[in-house]
């Protein structure tokens, strides 16, 4: 939604330097998000150890991300440049592809969020029920995400549109920050007071060992509402501008427009590395993967050390 600013551009152009810079710190974006996303895909192809429920919906998580990176970042570039050379009509057409495109991405991301949050609150508060779900659920529930994403980017092709049609934006505000945005809050409030509630039930001798993890689950919970929070919010507030104000969509700087998408666009890569950074058996293997010459003088250096104390 945010591009319709985009038709602006060329009553006031930026300077081709400022152009050039932005297209660098997208092509940057994207390349983080292609190293996060696809080092955790390739771990968990890897490791079987890895393919549990919870990294199944990771995993699910980053192949989203990575479709914002391969194909909606790389549209949105084109759009930009398009505009501000004054190439409408081509503009024009790519801006209806990317726009479905962009809504899918977007949809994609935020459902997998909420999702990855109900699972969590769903193992800690029900662990039994949890343990004994059927793999074919996991695939279900991911299935389902995908589905509603296409159907929901599928449906703006026949929504009315335009400033003066404000049911749109009601729809798409709701269905992709209010009500996620409920969801993750209350999902991982839950889960930091109900680890809290267990941890004072449990023996005096496990108090240490629950008040760490409980200490854990409270930053990545503040971490996940954080980043959705910073990398959403001005996204769906400067809609928020166009569709109460339809003048002042017009006075809005360009370069407002191309910092709120690049803020939202790097979701893409904080997703998987905020997960990635807080599971252990993931992160250790994706270190292991990016860095390999330090890794294999470690594997080396050990080797040495084993060959010494078994000789002696």
């Amino acid at each position: 939604m945010a591009q319709k600013n985009i038709s602006s551009a060329k009553e006031e152009l930026i300077s081709s330097i400022s152009l050039t810079a932005w297209s660098g710190l997208y092509i940057l974006i994207t390349a983080f998000a292609l190293v996060c996303n696809v080092s955790i895909i390739t771990v968990f192809a890897k490791k079987k150890c890895l393919r549990t429920r919870m990294n199944y919906y990771i995993i699910a998580l980053a192949f989203s991300d990575l479709l914002i990176a391969i194909v909606i970042i790389p549209l949105w570039l084109t759009v930009v440049w398009l505009y501000v050379i004054h190439k409408n009509n081509q503009a024009s057409l790519i801006t209806k592809i990317f726009g479905h495109l962009d809504i899918f991405g977007g949809m994609l991301s935020i459902l997998h969020l909420m999702v990855i949050s109900l699972e969590r609150l769903h193992a800690i508060l029900l662990p039994l029920s949890h343990r004994f779900l059927r793999p074919a659920s996991t695939i279900f529930v991911i299935s389902a995400v995908w589905l509603a994403s296409a159907v929901i980017a599928v449906t703006s092709v026949f929504l009315p549109k335009g400033l003066h049609w404000k049911g749109t934006f009601i729809i798409y505000t709701s269905i992709g920050f209010f009500v996620p945005f409920v969801v993750i809050l209350t999902a991982y409030v839950s889960l930091t007071l109900l680890v809290k509630y267990r941890r004072d039930q449990l023996h005096r001798m496990h108090t240490k060992l629950s008040l760490r993890r409980e200490r854990k689950l409270a930053l990545t919970s503040f971490l996940i509402i954080v980043m959705f929070t910073v990398t959403w919010l001005p996204f769906f507030s400067i809609n928020l501008i166009f569709y109460v104000c339809s003048n002042c969509a017009s006075t809005i700087p360009y370069h407002v427009v191309l910092t709120v998408k690049a803020v939202h666009y790097s979701g893409s890569a904080l997703n998987t590395l905020v997960y990635a950074s807080r599971i252990t058996e993931l992160r250790r293997p994706i270190f292991m993967l990016l860095t390999p010459s330090r890794e294999k003088k470690r594997e080396q250096y050990l080797a040495v050390k084993h060959y010494k104390e078994t000789a002696v």
